[in-house]
């Protein structure tokens, strides 16, 4: 857990991205929910992609979904986790990326699809959706423009949380 990399709420947003404008006292909540919940995770794709939101009318973005790096397209990535070394995460993210790069095209699309559905998977969902076989601790999520992110896991009442960093690596 990466969690004394950061002393203060102004440390931690230079070098964490947040959706919205927070005021001091929110930024300082989401740094000491990071401090007991969160840590700094590498992000990788998984070989796959699903339509935009945006995009999902167009007719152009629709013929391609589910290819990597399409188009109108959000990348799918899979999230490290900190029970895990990095050669463990590099060699689930080399299963993951041979398998996807193997399917049939029906078979991506079928897949992207089921991925666009599924509820939550902005802030993470396991990889076990893809096939029981794959470790629950890693997240299958949307591209964030960073290598790493920083996840704030929910308390027993909260949500996961998955935020976008610069700097870091």
């Amino acid at each position: 857990m990466a969690t004394s990399l950061f002393s203060t709420s102004d440390d931690f947003f230079t070098h964490v991205i947040a959706p919205r404008p927070l005021t001091l006292a929110a930024r300082d909540a989401v740094l000491d929910d990071f401090s007991h919940r969160g840590y700094i995770a590498r992000q990788e794709p998984t070989g796959i992609s699903v339509i935009s939101k945006f995009m999902i009318g167009n007719i152009y973005t629709a013929l391609s979904e589910g290819a990597a790096d399409a188009p109108g397209h959000v990348q799918v990535v899979m999230i490290a986790h900190p029970t895990q070394t990095d050669d463990e995460f590099d060699s689930w993210v080399d299963v993951v990326q041979s398998w996807s790069a193997a399917l049939p095209a029906r078979t991506q699309v079928a897949i992207s699809r089921k991925i666009r559905q599924l509820k939550h998977v902005e802030r993470g969902v396991p990889l076990s959706i893809l096939h029981d076989g794959l470790p629950d601790q890693i997240l299958l999520s949307y591209r964030r423009p960073s290598d790493f992110v920083a996840v704030i896991e929910g308390d027993s009442t909260g949500r996961r949380s998955i935020y976008a960093t610069k700097g870091i690596g």
